[in-house]
């Protein structure tokens, strides 16, 4: 999982950099227009402040123009990779579509059992439920699916596709399908054979469900403060008026007296 984390802490330190370079852009902008501005109120003869005010109103004009044009890159920057993230998401959707309809009916809904998992694999000793043609063909259509969802998480990692898109778009189908496939997944790569182990497949897939949960739990913990909160309001309102009652009390105490 570090290595997760550092491709993670990469894939950020491009983005916040991008962001940086347009904060920096403006910020010297402001500070030249503000060195240009203070120059041009330097007293001068009538001649000197009319060849000086035109080269600063130009010049002044070309910064804002930068200015704007840097913050207009980064907004379409950030566009442009919201709508890749949907594009990608719904080609891998539709072309897997009827693989993932015929796994739900060979594998079932659930979780894929350890032994489901050393057989798909060719485990030694594993146990053989299914002739070796079907397995081949279970082996190919859950690699199809898994293939595409690699491909995503490392279009995730290199900065091209949005991970927060992704999570309103899907996350809870992306974390499903690594949370049904993980034990096939573990299997593959800790495989006793060496030809079929790949001890490194799907590192961006898992990275990238680490990534959704860590949104995904801090969705669910704003949702139960916002719940918490209106408990505590509806507790407030059903409280007694408790200066209603004093002034009642008191109200009492007058006549009485």
């Amino acid at each position: 999982m570090i290595r997760g984390s550092t491709s993670t802490w990469r894939r950020r330190w491009r983005e916040w950099t991008f962001v940086t370079q347009v904060l920096i852009m403006f910020v010297l902008t402001l500070i030249l227009a503000i060195v240009m501005v203070a120059l041009s109120a330097i007293p001068l003869t009538p001649e000197g402040a009319a060849k000086t005010a035109l080269p600063v109103a130009a010049a002044l004009i070309a910064l804002v123009g930068l200015t704007s044009s840097a913050i207009g890159v980064a907004f379409n920057v950030s566009r442009q990779r919201r709508e890749a993230t949907m594009k990608a998401y719904s080609e891998w959707s539709d072309s897997t579509w009827l693989i993932r309809k015929k796994l739900q009916q060979m594998l079932g809904d659930g979780v894929l059992s350890e032994a489901a998992a050393a057989e798909l694999v060719g485990a030694p000793g594993a146990a053989r439920t299914m002739p070796k043609k079907d397995r081949s063909e279970l082996v190919n259509e859950i690699g199809s699916v898994l293939n595409g969802l690699e491909r995503l998480a490392v279009g995730v990692e290199l900065g091209v596709y949005d991970i927060v898109t992704l999570r309103r778009l899907a996350g809870t189908i992306v974390v499903r399908y690594w949370e049904r496939f993980e034990t096939y997944i573990k299997a593959r790569r800790l495989s006793a054979v060496p030809t079929q182990r790949q001890k490194v497949a799907y590192l961006a897939f898992e990275n990238v469900v680490g990534e959704l949960r860590v949104l995904m739990a801090k969705e669910d913990k704003r949702a139960l403060d916002v719940e918490r909160l209106q408990v505590l309001e509806n507790q407030v309102e059903e409280l007694p008026d408790l200066e209603r009652s004093s002034d009642s009390t008191d109200q009492g105490r007058s006549m009485a007296t």
